[in-house]
């Protein structure tokens, strides 16, 4: 498990924080809420957990820097492995629907 103040979690901890900060970015308050308070009361796995499934249910599109810190998070230490799985099997699915002309990208507006 990991400990407080090691370089490893806190990767964890700033990948949950930043879930948090992209739901709440993209409207999604009372989700980046319930997580902010679990991140400060139990740690990083709920929050991250959650954040993956909120981001495939509300087929959002995550920042590069979000999906390169949570493949080192997993890649140092695998606490997260089927959260993981889960967000890497929702970003190939919606690679192959925007190049096979199926997911139509949000416009500039």
């Amino acid at each position: 498990m990991a400990a407080f103040g090691r370089p490893e979690y806190d990767r964890y901890v700033r990948l949950a924080e930043m879930m948090i900060s992209f739901l709440r970015d993209h409207g999604y308050n009372y989700d980046a809420n319930l997580d902010q308070d679990i991140l400060d009361h139990d740690g990083p796995g709920v929050p991250v957990e959650n954040g993956v499934d909120a981001i495939i249910e509300f087929n959002l599109t995550p920042p590069k820097d979000m999906i390169t810190l949570f493949g080192q998070v997993h890649d140092e230490n695998p606490w997260c492995d089927e959260e993981y799985e889960q967000f890497r099997d929702y970003l190939r699915e919606r690679e192959d629907e925007h190049q096979s002309g199926k997911l139509i990208p949000p416009s500039a507006d």
